[in-house]
């Protein structure tokens, strides 16, 4: 059976950057500066900063999602996430795509926005 998620190259670019954020102890190096990078020349260039896949979740969305499933095996998680390396990566994600236009409260029926979709202080953090 084929698989209908489809995501636009934004989204892809995030994962990647959110999935390259430095943790010290399995990621480091400079792949975070790379993706982020990237992110941001799509929305310099652009790249609609609430630009949707084919669920509707929306770029913020989309990078909640990934910052969570990176926080959560953080000791702290779901409270107060101590690794401050981390955090700020993935804050600078959250950062670029609001300062570029994305709409906080925009969302899907199935998570809400993406306030609501912080329900975890240390997600809320990073917004």
């Amino acid at each position: 059976m084929p698989i209908d998620w489809r995501a636009p190259v934004l989204h892809d670019a995030l994962r990647a950057a959110a999935f390259t954020a430095r943790d010290g102890k399995i990621v480091s190096g400079n792949k975070f500066e790379q993706a982020i990078a990237l992110v941001q020349r799509l929305l310099s260039m652009g790249v609609n900063p609430s630009v949707t896949d084919s669920y509707g979740n929306t770029a913020l969305l989309r990078a909640l999602m990934d910052a969570r499933q990176r926080l959560v095996a953080e000791p702290g998680f779901p409270n107060k996430v101590a690794n401050d390396g981390l955090n700020r990566d993935l804050r600078e994600i959250m950062q670029a795509l609001i300062r570029a236009g994305a709409d906080v409260n925009a969302g899907t029926p199935q998570l809400g926005s993406a306030v609501a979709c912080a329900k975890e202080p240390a997600l809320a953090a990073l917004l």
